[in-house]
């Protein structure tokens, strides 16, 4: 099938309000202005396209309220760039690919896929989605959209398929909202709906934007508002005390320590025997700075809560829990890959179990990662992940107290958008390439 593609995942577009992730919408309505006066493309648009589950009036999943939802996305003042955009390339005579995502497998559904293309101009036997590409044995199917050729097919999904807490199974879906079914979402989305969306409202906006995810986010709710983290994580995940020290003492890099002390519900009992194993656990150029620390500090005391629950961050620094989570977040910091363009993700290191051998493409979105893996002996034998058109940062750099002192304030990590893509060329093979827009040039 020659010609052209362009995808993009992970835009996030919602009815805009202050805490919506997705902010980007003149740019975008340019790129897809800019798309609509090419020669014959194909726009993928491989899933979270929408973040139904971050509608400010959301209170779970209602397939009779889907189309509406879409309509209140689409037609809102706010977001006028980018219905124009997506007019302009129906108007243009392209071909559109719809895939689904865990934050809108509303897009599977028929009315909304008709609402879309009523909405945007597109004939609909212009506008193509979800179909079963693989079925591995013993596993669930892989959803999403094939681009053949001769040389080998390259496959487009959203990537949910490989994370278990934000899996939505297509099939499942399809057939439960046919039946009139109801449809439970994964752990995932009622994170996000129940507990994210709460967060960003009352004063952490960052909690979606920091990478990595667990490595930062965590430890970050933990230091600011104990009381609200280890309750979210209690009732959401079933993490008690117990299971939440071993999990700090983990990713602290304390794990040289015996099973007796992992399995205590606080911290070694013998501060000599730990600082022992914590001498030998930490990095060495890590080593006097983090030990000093526990110089004169309220070894044992958890975090107390302040006024509104909140830890007061600012009053000071010490314990032994906060030390704990500063060590975890800078293990974090200086462990993490997840701006590097050639790290493994998720995606990458779950999928080749449920693909065939002999895929040669494999494109995603899902993690907001940008990569491009190539020359590798199992399938994929390439790999692009598109990124995301959301604010993506990293943990700050220099002094953690003064970085998590900071955030405190609302200072917000510094962001940037990626506006990432990925461009494919089908002839006898297939070329594929990341591309970002950027002054109003994809390239």
């Amino acid at each position: 099938m020659a010609g052209r593609y362009v995808v993009l995942s992970d835009i996030h577009l919602t009815v805009p309000h202050a805490w919506a992730a997705f902010r980007d919408q003149i740019e975008l309505g340019a790129l897809l202005s800019h798309l609509a006066a090419q020669p014959s493309l194909t726009l993928v648009l491989a899933g979270d396209t929408f973040d139904f589950l971050m509608l400010a009036d959301y209170d779970g999943f209602d397939a009779s309220k889907s189309a509406a939802r879409l309509e209140a996305i689409l037609t809102h003042p706010g977001n006028a760039p980018v219905l124009a955009g997506l007019r302009a390339v129906a108007a243009g005579g392209h071909n559109v690919v719809l895939l689904a995502g865990n934050h809108d497998p509303e897009v599977l559904q028929p009315d909304v896929r008709a609402a879309f293309a009523a909405r945007t101009g597109l004939a609909p036997q212009r506008l193509g989605g979800d179909t079963v590409l693989y079925e591995p044995p013993g596993r669930s199917p892989v959803w999403g959209y094939r681009i053949p050729a001769a040389a080998g097919d390259a496959w487009i999904v959203h990537g949910d398929r490989w994370d278990p807490s934000n899996f939505i199974d297509r099939g499942a879906f399809v057939e439960a909202v046919a039946a009139r079914r109801p449809v439970t979402l994964p752990p995932g989305s009622q994170l996000v709906h129940r507990v994210v969306r709460r967060l960003k409202r009352e004063s952490y906006g960052w909690v979606d934007q920091v990478k990595p995810e667990l490595g930062s986010v965590l430890p970050l709710l933990l230091y600011l508002d104990w009381t609200l983290a280890t309750r979210v994580l209690k009732d959401e995940w079933g993490i008690g005390v117990r299971l939440l020290w071993r999990m700090l003492r983990h990713h602290a890099g304390l794990d040289t320590l015996g099973p007796e002390q992992a399995a205590a519900p606080g911290p070694p009992a013998e501060l000599d025997d730990f600082v022992t194993a914590l001498r030998a656990a930490l990095p060495e150029d890590e080593r006097e700075a983090v030990l000093s620390e526990l110089a004169g500090a309220e070894l044992y005391a958890p975090p107390r809560p302040g006024p509104q629950g909140q830890v007061a961050t600012l009053a000071g620094h010490g314990g032994f829990w906060r030390w704990l989570l500063r060590a975890w977040l800078l293990r974090a910091r200086a462990s993490s890959r997840f701006f590097d363009v050639d790290a493994p993700d998720e995606v990458l290191a779950g999928s080749p179990a449920s693909l065939p051998a002999n895929l040669d493409l494999l494109i995603a979105g899902h993690t907001h990662g940008v990569r491009s893996i190539a020359g590798r002996e199992l399938a994929p034998r390439r790999y692009l992940n598109t990124g995301t058109w959301t604010p993506v940062a990293p943990l700050p750099e220099g002094d953690i107290e003064a970085a998590i002192d900071a955030i405190e304030r609302g200072e917000l990590p510094s962001a940037h958008t990626p506006r990432s893509a990925v461009e494919v060329s089908v002839g006898e093979g297939i070329e594929a390439r990341l591309v970002r827009w950027h002054d109003g040039r994809l390239a």
